[in-house]
């Protein structure tokens, strides 16, 4: 059948999709890396990595208890919308709002009750800093929630806008404080201050998407969601909640750090890390964009066309990252030094290491495709799993390798969850959901538009 621009594929409407948050993801990539560069070169080795580990530790706590709202919102609201229940669509809205605000908030409060603890922990640092740090996940707090409206409103290219804003703003901020005077207190205030202002344009953005979606922010709802179904979005954010606690392992490794090397090397370490997040960061709106079309696939049974979906993905990202892991590996240690410096030539051995983390990228999809067949509890369990696998390599690589026993712990999870994924898939895979999902729904009204 002839595809045209009128009757898009899956994949066309997946790129097309993240087109313009890949452009976002983009900019702010580019921005975070020329950032990493004007604040190791203004603080140094030690001072950059007293930034890191006061940082690591709010984010800690901020993602020890964050809920990954919008998730939920991407789940829940395409469904009641298709059935034209734009009052449950808004109670789900108006839940994952309140429950992100409280999360956040409760995060700063458990930050300001540990900051002297932490000060201990984290030489060089004082409660003010460590307080003032931890302001910067509480004014994010409802970013998430905000922008997964203004994805479903498919208004894309707001996105890209309100992000290539903050980071020119954060980015100038930072090259203004370092010609004047550079202080881990005054580049904490700039990333403070494009946080604020990022956060006030997502509410625009997020009360226009609203509207157009039929669904209100303030306004309360008509009605409640009957009971079987509360308990069903309850129980969904209950699971994302423990499996979003999982991603404390982005901070737990530098606190751990911490503990047997220098500031110096933690902060060596973070760099390293911060230069494959940027490509980590890229991938994200494609996996956000494909979350939502998953949804929708599956909650309109077509079935055939996801599998082919899945497919086409996870083929031509492998054809991406494997170059790109054997490009990195091979030039870090000539242009790592020459672009932060040489106190970071540490770095660069790191960095050949967990540069092979980006082989998680081609099942990228993997997650938010359980999440929409209901296995949540499939997840967490594995997410946890992987929680603990990697605290035991740590403790145990940490303490005789340094930083490079860090990396190899993280390189070591990764093949971890990758063979995870494929053997999951092979049990929960749409050939399993086809069978599975068509028989429970046999004696349901409709037709079934695809089968594998």
């Amino acid at each position: 059948m002839t595809e045209c621009s009128d009757n898009p594929t899956p994949l066309q409407r997946v790129m097309r999709h993240s087109r313009w948050l890949l452009v976002a993801q983009l900019v702010t990539s580019t921005a975070s890396i020329i950032q990493a560069m004007i604040l190791t070169r203004a603080l140094g080795a030690t001072s950059y990595g007293l930034y890191v580990l006061m940082f690591a530790f709010v984010t800690f706590i901020n993602n020890a208890l964050n809920s990954r709202v919008w998730q939920a919102i991407s789940k829940f609201v395409p469904q009641y919308r298709a059935r034209q229940e734009h009052d449950k669509a808004t109670v789900v809205v108006q839940r994952c709002i309140f429950l992100e605000a409280a999360t956040g908030l409760l995060a700063w409060i458990v930050i300001v009750a540990l900051a002297p603890w932490a000060g201990q922990l984290i030489p060089g640092a004082d409660f003010y800093l460590i307080c003032l740090c931890g302001l910067v996940p509480l004014i994010n707090l409802l970013a998430e929630p905000f922008r997964a409206l203004v994805r479903l409103a498919e208004r894309f290219t707001w996105l890209p806008m309100q992000a290539a804003l903050v980071a020119t703003l954060q980015t100038a901020g930072l090259l203004i404080v370092w010609q004047a005077g550079a202080s881990i207190e005054r580049m904490v205030l700039v990333m403070l201050a494009g946080a604020f202002v990022g956060v006030l344009l997502l509410a625009v953005l997020a009360a226009r998407a609203a509207r157009q979606l039929n669904v209100a922010i303030f306004r309360l709802p008509p009605r409640r969601l009957p009971k079987h179904e509360s308990r069903q979005l309850w129980k969904f954010l209950l699971f994302s909640n423990l499996t979003a606690t999982s991603a404390v392992l982005n901070s737990v490794d530098s606190l751990l750090l911490a503990l047997f090397v220098s500031p110096a090397s933690v902060g060596a370490y973070d760099l390293a890390r911060k230069t494959v997040a940027v490509v980590d960061r890229l991938g994200v709106p494609v996996q956000r964009a494909v979350f939502q079309e998953i949804s929708t696939l599956i909650s309109e049974r077509r079935f055939t066309e996801l599998a082919d979906l899945q497919r086409r993905i996870t083929r031509r990202a492998t054809l991406l990252v494997v170059p790109a892991c054997l490009i990195m590996t091979a030039l870090t240690p000539t242009l790592f030094p020459l672009v932060f410096g040489p106190e970071f030539v540490s770095a660069a051995a790191v960095l050949q290491i967990i540069v092979w983390q980006w082989l998680r990228i081609p099942l990228a999809w993997f997650r938010g495709y359980m999440l929409c067949i209901g296995r949540v509890g499939t997840m967490t369990g594995v997410r946890w799993i992987l929680v603990i696998l990697r605290l035991v390599l740590m403790l145990l690589l940490i303490p005789p390798l340094g930083i490079i026993g860090a990396a190899v712990a993280g390189l070591l999870c990764t093949l971890f969850w990758t063979t995870a994924a494929a053997l999951l898939l092979r049990q929960f895979g749409t050939h399993s959901l086809t069978l599975k999902y068509v028989n429970r729904q046999s004696s349901t009204p409709g037709p079934v538009r695809s089968a594998a």
